[in-house]
Protein backbone atom coordinates (compact mmCIF):
# COMPACT_ATOMS: atom_id res chain seq x y z
CA UNK A 1 0.00 0.00 0.00
CA UNK A 2 1.02 3.68 -0.97
CA UNK A 3 2.15 5.90 1.63
CA UNK A 4 -0.01 8.62 2.21
CA UNK A 5 0.08 12.53 2.32
CA UNK A 6 -0.16 14.83 4.98
CA UNK A 7 -3.08 16.28 3.08
CA UNK A 8 -4.65 12.84 1.80
CA UNK A 9 -4.46 11.65 5.96
CA UNK A 10 -6.11 14.47 7.09
CA UNK A 11 -9.02 13.81 4.22
CA UNK A 12 -9.17 10.86 5.44
CA UNK A 13 -9.75 11.73 9.05
CA UNK A 14 -12.29 14.73 8.02
CA UNK A 15 -14.02 12.36 6.37
CA UNK A 16 -14.18 9.77 9.61
CA UNK A 17 -14.91 12.71 11.71
CA UNK A 18 -17.90 13.69 9.29
CA UNK A 19 -19.16 10.13 9.10
CA UNK A 20 -19.22 9.45 12.98
CA UNK A 21 -21.05 13.22 13.02
CA UNK A 22 -23.46 12.11 10.85
CA UNK A 23 -24.25 8.47 12.75
CA UNK A 24 -24.37 10.61 15.80
CA UNK A 25 -26.93 12.76 14.49
CA UNK A 26 -28.53 10.00 13.04
CA UNK A 27 -28.61 8.02 16.45
CA UNK A 28 -29.73 11.15 18.32
CA UNK A 29 -32.83 11.47 15.42
CA UNK A 30 -33.98 7.71 16.09
CA UNK A 31 -34.00 8.08 19.46
CA UNK A 32 -36.02 11.09 19.11
CA UNK A 33 -38.19 9.57 16.76
CA UNK A 34 -38.71 6.25 18.70
CA UNK A 35 -39.01 8.76 22.30
CA UNK A 36 -42.10 10.74 20.19
CA UNK A 37 -43.57 7.55 18.88
CA UNK A 38 -43.84 5.63 22.31
CA UNK A 39 -44.93 9.29 23.96
CA UNK A 40 -47.76 9.16 21.01
CA UNK A 41 -48.42 5.20 21.81
CA UNK A 42 -48.53 6.12 25.71
CA UNK A 43 -50.98 9.25 24.79
CA UNK A 44 -53.15 7.10 22.95
CA UNK A 45 -53.92 4.48 25.17
CA UNK A 46 -53.86 7.25 28.26
CA UNK A 47 -57.02 8.55 26.55
CA UNK A 48 -58.21 4.74 25.52
CA UNK A 49 -57.81 4.12 28.87
CA UNK A 50 -59.94 7.38 30.21
CA UNK A 51 -62.96 6.89 27.76
CA UNK A 52 -62.63 3.11 29.22
CA UNK A 53 -63.02 4.44 32.51
CA UNK A 54 -65.83 6.99 31.82
CA UNK A 55 -67.47 4.60 29.97
CA UNK A 56 -67.37 2.12 33.02
CA UNK A 57 -68.15 4.95 35.31
CA UNK A 58 -71.55 5.66 33.17
CA UNK A 59 -72.57 2.31 32.69
CA UNK A 60 -72.32 1.42 36.48
CA UNK A 61 -74.17 4.53 37.34
CA UNK A 62 -76.70 4.18 34.62
CA UNK A 63 -77.08 0.44 36.09
CA UNK A 64 -77.66 1.97 39.50
CA UNK A 65 -79.97 4.53 38.39
CA UNK A 66 -81.85 2.00 36.66
CA UNK A 67 -81.65 -0.64 39.56
CA UNK A 68 -83.49 2.76 42.23
CA UNK A 69 -86.07 3.39 39.48
CA UNK A 70 -86.95 -0.39 39.37
CA UNK A 71 -87.07 -0.34 43.44
CA UNK A 72 -89.21 3.11 43.40
CA UNK A 73 -91.85 1.32 40.63
CA UNK A 74 -91.99 -1.84 43.11
CA UNK A 75 -92.50 0.18 46.00
CA UNK A 76 -95.37 2.07 44.76
CA UNK A 77 -97.04 -0.97 42.94
CA UNK A 78 -96.52 -2.67 46.61
CA UNK A 79 -97.82 0.64 48.29
CA UNK A 80 -101.03 0.77 46.06
CA UNK A 81 -101.37 -3.02 46.29
CA UNK A 82 -101.14 -2.93 50.61
CA UNK A 83 -103.87 -0.22 50.02
CA UNK A 84 -107.53 -1.28 50.25
CA UNK A 85 -110.86 0.16 50.08
CA UNK A 86 -113.01 0.31 53.06
CA UNK A 87 -116.47 1.34 53.57
CA UNK A 88 -116.24 4.26 55.37
CA UNK A 89 -118.52 7.85 56.18
CA UNK A 90 -117.36 11.01 54.90
CA UNK A 91 -119.17 13.38 57.60
CA UNK A 92 -119.17 17.63 57.44
CA UNK A 93 -121.17 19.97 60.02
CA UNK A 94 -123.30 22.42 58.72
CA UNK A 95 -122.77 24.50 61.12
CA UNK A 96 -118.86 25.55 62.12
CA UNK A 97 -118.18 22.50 64.33
CA UNK A 98 -120.77 20.01 65.43
CA UNK A 99 -120.32 17.00 67.96
CA UNK A 100 -122.35 13.78 67.63
CA UNK A 101 -121.36 10.26 68.68
CA UNK A 102 -118.24 12.07 70.77
CA UNK A 103 -116.59 12.82 67.74
CA UNK A 104 -116.53 16.76 67.22
CA UNK A 105 -117.17 17.71 63.05
CA UNK A 106 -116.28 20.35 60.62
CA UNK A 107 -117.01 22.16 57.41
CA UNK A 108 -114.03 20.46 56.36
CA UNK A 109 -115.57 16.88 56.86
CA UNK A 110 -112.89 13.87 57.51
CA UNK A 111 -113.98 10.14 56.58
CA UNK A 112 -114.27 7.24 59.38
CA UNK A 113 -114.39 3.84 58.64
CA UNK A 114 -117.78 1.75 59.46
CA UNK A 115 -115.73 -0.94 61.22
CA UNK A 116 -114.93 1.33 63.78
CA UNK A 117 -118.75 2.63 64.18
CA UNK A 118 -121.40 0.87 66.11
CA UNK A 119 -124.51 0.20 64.08
CA UNK A 120 -126.31 2.85 66.73
CA UNK A 121 -123.66 5.70 65.77
CA UNK A 122 -124.08 5.07 62.13
CA UNK A 123 -127.82 5.56 61.82
CA UNK A 124 -127.48 8.60 64.86
CA UNK A 125 -124.65 10.19 62.41
CA UNK A 126 -127.01 9.84 59.65
CA UNK A 127 -129.90 10.92 61.11
CA UNK A 128 -129.05 14.25 62.54
CA UNK A 129 -129.78 16.80 60.35
CA UNK A 130 -126.50 19.04 61.47
CA UNK A 131 -124.70 16.80 59.42
CA UNK A 132 -123.85 15.97 55.97
CA UNK A 133 -123.35 12.03 55.67
CA UNK A 134 -121.88 10.29 52.72
CA UNK A 135 -121.40 6.63 52.84
CA UNK A 136 -117.83 6.12 50.57
CA UNK A 137 -115.10 3.65 50.04
CA UNK A 138 -111.94 4.79 51.51
CA UNK A 139 -108.75 3.93 50.40
CA UNK A 140 -106.39 2.92 53.95
CA UNK A 141 -102.90 2.10 53.84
Amino acid sequence: MAKKTPEEIAALQKAAAEKAEAERVAAEQKAADEKAEAERVAAEQKAADEKAEAERVAAEQKAADEKAEAERIAAEQKAAADKKEVPSLFIKSVPESFCRCGRRFTREGYGIALDVLTADEIERLKAEPNLVVEEVEALLD
